[in-house]
């Protein structure tokens, strides 16, 4: 017996081609056969739906930056440091984290830089919630970090 597919000599007990693939029995009714299926949002076969997502869900980044919250509680006073403005800002990160891929990188680069220079700790705390692949934008911000520490690496803007 032979594939139908790429004319395969199959072994006997073949359920598959294993060359291409391609099954050696006829489908079942209603059953769905696919090759080379990629992309987004893709649903097949007799009821299917799909969901794209941009970005996480908020309630995915709220115990991330709740750490990062918390810290800003926790720091000691400091006369030049404002803990409300603090947690604003750490606030506006997560927010625009929340949208993944379609985050505004020049906004998340400004931020940090601010964190940066008014609480280096808050900083730090700050990026290890965003690199958490829970945040979706881990990648983005391992460039802007390199920027900000002058890596060479260029600003995403």
């Amino acid at each position: 017996m032979h594939c139908i597919h790429c004319g395969t000599e199959l072994p006997s007990a073949a359920q598959y081609c294993p060359a291409c693939g391609t099954p050696t029995k006829a489908p079942a009714p209603g059953s769905v056969t696919t090759r080379d299926v990629s992309g987004t949002g893709i649903a097949i076969g007799h009821g299917a739906s799909a969901v794209v997502q941009h970005g996480v869900l908020a309630q995915e980044l709220e115990p991330l930056f709740a750490t990062v919250l918390t810290h800003i509680e926790r720091r000691p006073a400091d006369d030049e440091v404002d803990k409300v403005e603090l947690a604003r800002t750490v606030t506006q990160v997560e927010q625009e984290a929340a949208r993944g891929e379609e985050a505004d990188l020049g906004r998340l680069a400004h931020l940090l830089k601010t964190l940066k220079a008014v609480a280096p700790d808050v900083l730090e705390v700050t990026a290890v919630a965003l690199l958490n692949p829970v945040a979706g934008v881990a990648t983005a911000v391992r460039k802007i970090a390199a920027a900000i520490r002058g890596d060479g690496a260029q600003e995403p803007r």
